[in-house]
């Protein structure tokens, strides 16, 4: 959980463009970034998929951003949050009807003073890899950028949200413009290699690995939780979900 001192950092004020918003998203690495007043009450929350939904959509990222808030289904507008002590049992099952990832903390006041993501509360118990086919043309199509990262990038930091750090990357033979990419990722866990993809071979390359792994067939923009697939995985006592 991030305390009152380290939450300021995901703190932005209503009248901050849109643009700002994306650079401290960015910086911040939580997924989220906290509009709030001058007396740190919060007024509404500003996600990745927030950001992408923009930018998809041609929104000029120079608006405030209080524009994204306006733009957001109606169940989400009004910010979910949780009173200093809350259990976490409470954390996430709110989380888990709501389909969202963070929670903010708030005082009597109403002054943001933490947060909660469910990595926080949902810790691994294994050591987890992900396992990324940009085979075919999808390698091409994985370096496309989307907004001031490529596709692959957005990916790779996902799974790296999640707790995930191991990423390993079969590209077909085209290794070069994916590793100069790669360079610029924070987690050193992630590579690529020149490995051959077929339907038969491709998804039990690894068949008697004992790490569990995800296994993504092509790089897509999603909003999946993989944490909790995670968890729904072991739940379940599922050899494969």
């Amino acid at each position: 959980m991030l305390g009152s001192d380290e939450i300021e950092r995901l703190f932005i004020s209503p009248t901050a463009s849109i643009r700002e918003a994306t650079k401290l998203l960015d910086k911040g690495g939580k997924g989220i970034v906290l509009v709030v007043d001058p007396a740190r009450r919060l007024v509404g929350t500003i996600t990745d998929g927030d950001l992408r939904r923009a930018m998809l959509a041609g929104i000029d990222f120079e608006l405030p951003v209080t524009t994204l808030l306006e733009r957001k289904e109606p169940r989400y507008r009004k910010p979910f949050w949780v009173p200093e002590g809350t259990s976490p049992d409470d954390m996430i099952q709110l989380m888990r009807n709501q389909v969202i990832r963070q929670l903010p903390v708030l005082d009597r006041d109403g002054a943001v003073v933490g947060l909660v993501t469910q990595d926080d509360l949902l810790p691994s118990t294994e050591p987890v890899e992900a396992v990324i086919y940009a085979h075919g043309d999808h390698w091409k199509h994985s370096l496309l950028p989307i907004g001031n990262r490529s596709l692959l990038q957005s990916v790779i930091q996902r799974l790296q949200h999640s707790g995930i750090e191991q990423v390993r990357i079969f590209s077909n033979g085209q290794t070069d413009p994916i590793e100069s990419q790669l360079r610029a990722e924070v987690s050193t866990s992630v590579a690529a290699s020149a490995a051959p993809w077929s339907s038969s071979n491709g998804a039990c390359a690894d068949e008697h690995k004992s790490t569990l792994q995800i296994v993504i067939t092509a790089p897509i923009l999603t909003q999946v939780d993989y944490r909790s697939m995670i968890q729904f995985h072991h739940e379940h006592h599922a050899e494969m979900t």
